[in-house]
């Protein structure tokens, strides 16, 4: 409920108080799961069996979209945007919204605020880390310290573990996998396992399990955002410097309420962030 009030708050400029726009908007994000909707196969079985109301709340959020004050003077036609009108905008924004916008900056909320543990391992314990108790030791005032704690949290549970890339139509894709050298014919879809990376511990060394913020290098090789760094190779997500703004935001918003003595610690945060 919070996150998807403030993510349209900041990245719509809706009103989050906004109750007939905020229910249309988590009928479709809360209720069901509308990343779905897009798989070839599984979406049409998921709308058959469960979500058939999908067509009429993306349209609804879609025209809550064109009614948006980001929206408002959106150029239609404009050859710079494709000609798109302002419905196809809306609906672009709408997949958008469902695939990235909405359940990433949320599965990294709810680490960092103790709303979710990390996945449990079979040799490790990384779900046992308390990290409301580290999130209280941070310094609210310092923006780089609480970067580092929203990208330690997505090392250990990234936002999306694997993406894709499709050998091209007119090249080979040759790879050294385990000492030997392996080629993919054009056409071969790949998957690139960011968790894997994530957690290997020949580049992050034998505390790869432990939660450390401050580890060496930890945000210039960093695969959160669907590339190594800055080292994007036209792959990067483009909500990143938003994503990582907004949480911080939340966390010192939400941080100062906690340490404020009006909140009882003693009692588990609830998906609205209060106990």
């Amino acid at each position: 409920d919070f996150m998807v009030r403030y993510v349209h708050y900041v990245l719509m400029g809706l009103d989050p108080f906004d109750e007939a726009k905020m229910t249309a908007c988590k009928k479709l994000f809360v209720e069901t799961v509308p990343a779905l909707y897009f798989f070839k196969i599984g979406g049409k079985l998921a709308q058959f069996l469960k979500f058939r109301k999908w067509p009429k709340f993306f349209d609804d959020v879609a025209t809550i979209y064109m009614e948006s004050p980001d929206l408002a003077n959106f150029p239609e036609g404009d050859s710079t945007y494709a000609n798109m009108t302002k419905e196809e905008l809306a609906k672009l924004l709408s997949a958008i919204f469902s695939i990235a916008a909405i359940p990433g900056p949320s599965s990294l909320a709810n680490v960092a605020l103790g709303l979710s543990p990390f996945k449990a391992t079979p040799d490790h314990r990384v779900q046992d880390i308390d990290m409301t108790t580290i999130w209280d030791t941070l310094d609210l005032n310092n923006p780089m310290e609480i970067a580092k704690y929203l990208f330690e949290c997505g090392r250990l549970r990234t936002p999306v573990t694997a993406s894709h890339r499709v050998v091209a139509d007119d090249e080979d894709f040759t790879v050294t996998i385990n000492g030997r050298e392996h080629t993919f014919p054009p056409g071969t879809e790949i998957i690139i396992p960011m968790f894997s990376g994530m957690t290997d511990p020949k580049e992050w060394g034998p505390s790869v399990w432990e939660f450390n913020p401050n580890r060496d290098n930890l945000i210039q090789k960093s695969m959160i955002f669907n590339s190594v760094g800055e080292k994007t190779n036209g792959r990067i997500c483009p909500g990143k410097d938003v994503s990582i703004k907004m949480l911080t935001d939340v966390l010192v918003e939400l941080g100062k309420v906690r340490r404020s003595g009006e909140f009882d610690k003693g009692k588990p945060m609830t998906s609205t962030g209060t106990a």
